[in-house]
């Protein structure tokens, strides 16, 4: 509610012939709204006729006017502007009241004003009204419309509603209030419950969000986490670098969050038995390649080794192929004095060594590669002529392999070759040199040598 009292001076139409004299006057208004409000003026205003024509100059012309306005209230902190809107009602006594035909008018009216703060509930203001007066009584002249102004000065008491209580002090009355209790300073909703914060704007409140500092703009799981923040496998790289997501638990891993392989095989270190296979060579489950690993266990790699199901403790050659006569040293020798001196007729001796060999030949040979053969050399010591030598040595090369065919050593696996006297063993100058080298050498392999067991 506002009250007050003010003084006015108005400015009458010249067509109303009064003198521009001031006044006073007081004002009731009810604020609907706390900017808006509905107010009624009164004002007196104790003027004179300034009729010179006629007997009227000077005449005490009394004028009171009633005005209604809708006034709204624009802070400007401390003061506030009012725009108003109205009417205003004028009546015009003293001389007015002999003039025949004269009424009194009702005009639309205008308010523009400040209010400004004095001290408590006191305010000041400062109006401007204009009435636009239609068809105004003149005793001169035919009716016209006319304009009157006016300029107001004073004091009201402005005394505001009661505010609603607001216990928690939240901005929300109390009897709108369903959170009553709300600690100071939380921002609440309109029905003056907190509104639950979230600070990282993730669309995860904080009271759920288990990554509260999720950078503006990635997407988030139920517990505000994105994948910068996950690390589902726990091996200290993110999800969203991650390119290994399932890293079995305290495997270390490199900046992409895959297990260290440092010989690039695709083993991880880890699990690689075989840490330095070269570039490009294709590993088994233990990061080992053919050249690295020994299945058999027979000193020969994989990549290497022609026969890899050798049993353990078997002797192997460089192919890991077993050696038919390990115990000898691998190669097999019929001294020559055991054939029939000058022919390649075996004599009973030879016989027993040489079913002896087949006997073992026949054992190993199945499990060697196919061109693995038994090569069946003959040699003669450097007496006698080359042509016989050549003829004798072959002669009895043939017949050990003969032999041993009817041991039951396939033909396919045998090679027999005299050689004569050119790959001596010993020094034919003597006696014990050219004995030595008269003999029937034998051994397994995919190639022949020249000197074998030598």
């Amino acid at each position: 509610m506002e009250i007050g009292a003010f003084g006015r001076v108005t400015w009458f139409d010249d067509a109303y012939q009064l003198q521009n004299s001031p006044g006073f006057g007081g004002r009731l208004g009810i604020f609907l709204l706390r900017n808006l409000e509905i107010e009624g003026q009164y004002s007196y205003i104790p003027t004179h006729s300034t009729d010179s024509v006629t007997a009227a100059f000077d005449e005490s012309v009394p004028v009171q006017t009633g005005r209604g306005y809708l006034q709204y209230n624009i802070n400007f902190r401390p003061m506030a502007l009012i725009l108003g809107a109205g009417a205003a009602y004028s009546g015009y006594g003293g001389y007015y009241d002999t003039i025949p035909g004269h009424t009194d008018g009702v005009s639309p009216s205008f308010l523009v004003g400040l209010r400004f703060g004095v001290g408590g509930v006191l305010q000041g203001r400062i109006d401007g009204t204009y009435d636009y007066v239609l068809d105004p009584a003149e005793y001169t002249g035919p009716p016209d419309n006319t304009s009157n102004w006016g300029l107001q000065a004073g004091l009201s008491l402005v005394f505001p509603k009661e505010k609603p209580k607001d216990t928690d002090k939240d901005g929300v009355i109390d009897k709108l209030d369903a959170c009553p209790n709300t600690p100071l300073g939380t921002k609440v909703d309109d029905k003056g419950c907190p509104i639950p914060l979230d600070d990282d704007k993730d669309g995860v409140v904080n009271d759920r969000d288990q990554c509260p500092n999720t950078p503006a703009g990635e997407t988030v799981n139920a517990v505000g986490c994105s994948a910068s923040q996950l690390d589902d496998d726990r091996d200290g790289v993110n999800n969203a670098l991650d390119k290994c997501p399932n890293t079995p638990a305290g495997t270390k891993v490199n900046a992409q969050g895959c297990p260290e392989d440092d010989d690039k095989d695709g083993v991880p270190n880890s699990a690689d038995k075989c840490p330095n296979t070269p570039a490009g060579e294709k590993v088994d489950a233990m990061g080992c390649s053919d050249c690295q690993r020994d299945s058999d266990g027979d000193g020969v790699m994989d990549c290497k080794d022609r026969c890899p199901s050798t049993n353990p403790g078997n002797k192997v050659d460089a192919s890991g192929c077993r050696i038919i006569f390990e115990e000898i040293g691998g190669t097999f020798i019929i001294k020559g004095s055991s054939f029939v001196s000058g022919s390649s007729k075996l004599g009973k001796q030879a016989k027993i060594s040489l079913t002896d060999a087949a006997i073992k030949i026949n054992t190993i040979l199945p499990s060697l590669p196919p061109d693995y053969k038994i090569w069946v050399q003959g040699h003669t010591d450097s007496t006698g002529s080359v042509k016989l030598n050549e003829k004798l040595s072959q002669a009895r090369a043939e017949s050990v392999k003969a032999y041993l065919i009817t041991q039951g050593v396939p033909a396919d696996r045998l090679e027999a070759k005299g050689y004569a006297s050119t790959r001596p063993i010993a020094d034919n100058k003597t006696k014990a040199g050219r004995e030595a080298n008269r003999r029937v050498s034998m051994y397994g392999g995919p190639t022949e040598l020249e000197n074998p067991g030598q």
